[in-house]
């Protein structure tokens, strides 16, 4: 069997706070079993998954990889050929079970801690969650600032935007596709942590055709609005979200197809989306970019002292685990997976 996997998001960090799309990744038509792990920071949920991960992978089964959207390096959950999902239950996308037993279960890597020890950490435990607290506050209100100052900033571009050559460019775009009318869905492929904006790796998408549609100002945003609005519900695609906001596509991606139009790529096909613009931007869009920009970076600089203060609780709790217990529940659960599966 071939293995192949693909790597994407379940959560966002945006312009309207923390968005998370834990139940419909999770949990669609095709489920089988969900195994929700609860934990601790530093309890070992993110190394659990990437061991479950690894070994399906080994085995010839195709994963989707879905990382933490704060920390893009640490796994928030795994699915197993389409049919089995682990994943993190815990803040800030707390889960718990639908159907227990019957569809889901907790994996509680609690059973492995110390409680003695964790109960004389508690004060400085509670103190390290309130400074996290509040740079995750402060990082969500810099985000908002930045998103209004973006909006802004779009509107003045659509005023200079010649969308009639937009559109003709992508009715000969759209040549090749034929309408199909079918339910759409949307996966995120990018991240806003302190890292900046990131993105996952795009080899687990088939694809053919590329097509990246780069800007400088949000060119590229109004491109695919467009595209958006062409396509409508008479095609088949999967939606490409922005990570700081559901109303701007980063990309749109036809599976049957294997056509990919993807935002600032530079794979593939180059459109120049600025060449759109009727003119050069003057100089309030520049203004509101570079200030837009400089709000990014100070939510970011927060995240940052936010992850800072989650990997000292992670220090406390690692102290406190006993992580043979761990192996228990690894071979209890891969010995699950595995009954599942063969089905």
């Amino acid at each position: 069997m071939k293995q192949k996997l693909r790597e994407y998001f379940a959560a966002a960090n945006g312009f309207t706070g923390f968005r998370s799309y834990f139940g419909e990744t999770f949990y669609d038509k095709n489920t089988l079993a969900v195994f929700i792990v609860k934990g601790g920071p530093g309890t070992g949920k993110s190394s659990l998954m990437k061991r479950v991960l690894k070994d399906f992978l080994q085995k010839g089964y195709a994963c989707d990889a879905i990382y933490c959207s704060s920390d893009p390096a640490s796994l928030d959950g795994v699915i197993i050929g389409g049919r089995v999902a682990i994943l993190d239950g815990t803040a800030p996308h707390e889960m718990d079970t639908r159907l227990p037993g019957a569809l889901d279960e907790i994996i509680n890597l609690g059973e492995g801690w110390n409680s003695d020890f964790l109960k004389k950490e508690r004060f400085k435990i509670e103190e390290i969650n309130k400074i996290k607290k509040q740079n995750y506050n402060s990082a969500y209100k810099y985000l908002s600032f930045s998103g209004n100052i973006h909006d802004f900033k779009i509107k003045l571009l659509k005023k200079i935007f010649a969308y009639d050559e937009c559109e003709r460019l992508i009715s000969r775009l759209l040549e090749a596709l034929a309408p199909e009318r079918k339910s759409n869905k949307s996966i995120l492929i990018s991240a806003f942590s302190k890292h900046g904006l990131t993105r996952r790796d795009l080899s687990g998408f088939e694809i053919k055709n590329c097509f990246s549609i780069n800007g400088t100002y949000g060119e590229e945003e109004i491109f695919f609005e467009a595209l958006s609005k062409r396509l409508a519900s008479d095609y088949s695609y999967i939606k490409i979200p922005s990570p700081l906001s559901d109303e701007i596509t980063e990309g749109v991606y036809f599976e049957e197809e294997k056509i990919m139009f993807i935002s600032n790529y530079n794979e593939g096909e180059i459109i120049n989306a600025s060449e759109f613009l009727q003119r050069g931007v003057d100089a309030e869009i520049e203004f509101l970019d570079r200030i837009e920009k400089m709000h990014l970076e100070k939510s970011k600089d927060f995240f940052k002292e936010a992850s800072d203060a989650h990997f000292k609780l992670e220090d406390i709790y690692k102290n406190a685990m006993n992580f043979s217990k761990n192996e228990e529940i690894y071979e209890i659960l891969s010995q699950k997976l595995m009954k599942i599966l063969s089905y």
